[in-house]
């Protein structure tokens, strides 16, 4: 028993003092700031350091993935020189951290919580991009590289409404929303660059592009209110009590265009963790259309709109090694978008040549893109062949700037979108190479 105490003693008197000087700097303030300030105040901290939470739970997951570089190092001789290494990367990133922070916390503190915490989480990662030197893998490759991939992608959350559909001849009346159902269309990446060789990274520059259109046709019995224009002016609504013949178009065009900076970081002999920082520049762009018959009047409404924006974009790509030839790939990145908008929509009554537009534009949005993917990769050679999953979360940039208006005509019915702040491009790779 005293052998065995002896041990336990010998590794947790060490454990116990670290682990009550790793609670001081975190907890104390909550213990002497109420009896100072009172208990709003302890409250007020709470909220404030949610902005430090992402470095601080980044230093932690970092003193783990340290560790087998930490072992190599103390086997080689060279555990001193990476230990102040480390400890200068890590005060560098923090100080400009914190300095980012207080110069910029009360407008930080304004934006919607998400989207701070997202934000805090970037600034991290750059940071540490610039202040760190790369751990790189012994057998980094150096000189020119390719990818090329195709994908079936699906777009989510489009909820393209294009009219409703009133039958009063049914109890209880029935209100439908019409949307087009969008289907699955192909998308391809194409991506060159240059491996600069142990400690320096590579340079990569990528484009991406999803160009589709999607239709529905159909007759429906009762009232039709297209909803694209909405209420105007000189909007009436579509009537047969047998059949309103209708046509609704859709095209959506979205472009993406990268340029990226990466450096990896061994965390273990198969395993690595990347940092990557970079520049995106993006658009969107939607044309939909409507027209209806119903035997006396032939109505068309029309929406077009485009958004443009470029920014910042950071991230992490992690790699985990099975074997030789097989490994798991995994990345998430967030880009940060300043951009602009514009749009107008139209209402046509084709029998009577009359018309009426409407017009709008924001030169001031804030888009975000989130981009995660997963894949397998099989590697021969200088070649490597991938299959996987991704999804590309847009906001702020696929907003309608010129959305519908409702109107006193009882027909008309809902005219909003029930998402459209944010929509998805999710992928299924096919084989591709790179």
């Amino acid at each position: 028993f005293i052998d065995v105490a002896t041990e336990h003693w010998r590794y947790g008197r060490w454990a116990m003092i670290a682990g009550i000087m790793a609670w001081v700097p975190g907890g104390l303030n909550y213990l002497v700031v109420p009896i100072w300030a009172g208990l709003d105040a302890n409250g007020a901290l709470v909220a404030i350091r949610n902005l430090a939470m992402p470095e601080l739970q980044l230093n932690a997951a970092l003193s783990l993935i340290l560790v087998p570089a930490f072992g190599r190092a103390r086997r080689d001789g060279r555990a001193v020189s990476l230990v102040w290494m480390v400890l200068a990367m890590l005060i560098v990133a923090a100080g400009l951290y914190a300095l980012v922070i207080g110069v910029f916390c009360r407008p930080l503190m304004d934006l919607p919580r998400g989207f701070r915490v997202s934000l805090a989480g970037v600034a991290v990662l750059v940071f540490l991009a610039m202040a760190t030197p790369a751990l790189a893998a012994d057998e980094e490759y150096r000189g020119w590289f390719a990818a090329l991939d195709f994908a079936s992608t699906q777009p989510e959350s489009l909820d393209q409404h294009f009219a409703n559909h009133i039958d009063k001849s049914i109890t209880p009346i029935n209100d439908e929303r019409l949307v087009i159902d969008n289907k699955t269309g192909s998308t391809y990446r194409l991506g060159v660059g240059y491996g600069f060789g142990k400690d320096l990274g590579s340079l990569r520059v990528s484009y991406w592009t999803f160009d589709h259109d999607d239709n529905m046709t159909g007759a429906v019995a009762g009232y039709l209110s297209p909803t694209l224009f909405g209420f105007g002016y000189n909007y009436v609504y579509l009537y047969n009590a047998v059949a309103v013949d209708f046509t609704a178009t859709s095209k959506v065009k979205a472009h993406m265009a990268d340029l990226d900076y990466v450096r990896a970081m061994v965390t273990g002999e198969k395993n690595s963790l990347s940092w990557l920082a970079g520049l995106r520049v993006a658009s969107y762009e939607e044309d939909r259309g409507f027209e209806g018959l119903d035997g006396t009047h032939d109505y068309a409404q029309a929406k077009h709109f485009k958004s443009k924006g470029v920014g910042p974009r950071v991230g992490a790509v992690a790699s985990f090694g099975f074997t030789k030839h097989f490994n798991l790939e995994s990345s998430l990145v967030m880009s940060f978008l300043q951009a602009d908008t514009k749009g107008d929509a139209s209402l046509d009554i084709i029998s009577s040549a009359t018309r009426q537009t409407r017009e709008a534009k924001d030169d001031h949005i804030r888009g975000q893109i989130m981009d995660f993917d997963t894949r397998a990769v099989w590697s021969y050679g200088p070649v490597d062949y991938f299959l996987g999953y991704s999804m590309s979360s847009w906001s702020g940039m696929v907003t309608d700037p010129v959305p519908a208006n409702g109107g006193p005509f009882f027909s008309i019915g809902p005219t909003a979108d029930r998402s459209r702040d944010n929509i998805s491009f999710n992928s299924i790779f096919k084989p591709r190479l790179r």
